[in-house]
């Protein structure tokens, strides 16, 4: 009997501390724990609430960079025109506003020209048959990686048949695109035996 009263008293006084408890809560300000709640329910929607904007700008992010890459390939394709133009018509101030510091246009004693390019240990140089006519000139295509690019230029001369291609190698320098580098490449019409 004495360990049931034992047992009694204690679930009496441990009763007793938690209606004590209860009653401070109760005196407790009510708005503490409103709040405090409040805070608990709003974290885990501001958690979901972020997850979807992160969504959203990473979307943001995908959309500007396809949108500034198809910018930078007109861009790309504007200066290799403008290149091309001012190639040929030798005109040889706008074709140095076109080139990066490390490269030079020279003008050789035939009427043709080429750039030499001398930056990160190489030396580079594209000739370029300025002393012809141009006939036709298109753009193939523009490859564009972070802050360099590289377009394939396919140019005709009158009285050749067979096309010329000129790969520019461009990059950006004190945030303009700038052209660095031309090599070039003839495409036979026959082969050559």
């Amino acid at each position: 009997m004495k360990l049931k009263r034992k047992k009694q008293v204690i679930f009496v006084i441990i009763t007793g501390l938690c209606l004590a408890l209860l009653g401070t809560f109760f005196k407790a300000d009510i708005n503490y724990f409103d709040q405090l709640l409040t805070i608990i329910k709003k974290s885990s929607i501001d958690d979901v609430n972020i997850g979807e904007e992160k969504e959203k700008e990473s979307d943001d992010i995908i959309i500007e960079s396809k949108m500034s890459e198809e910018t930078v390939k007109k861009i790309i394709e504007n200066i290799s025109k403008q290149f091309v133009i001012n190639c040929f018509a030798r005109n040889e101030s706008n074709i140095n506003s076109l080139l990066s510091k490390e490269t030079s246009y020279i003008r050789s004693p035939d009427g043709s020209s080429f750039i030499r390019y001398t930056g990160d240990g190489l030396l580079v140089e594209g000739y370029m048959d300025t002393d012809k006519n141009l006939a036709e000139y298109r753009q193939r295509w523009c490859y564009v990686e972070k802050d360099k690019a590289l377009a394939g230029v396919e140019i005709k001369l009158k009285g050749n048949n067979a096309p010329i291609i000129w790969y520019l190698h461009f990059k950006k320098e004190n945030g303009e695109w700038k052209l660095f580098m031309l090599e070039n490449d003839y495409i036979p019409a026959e082969p050559a035996f």
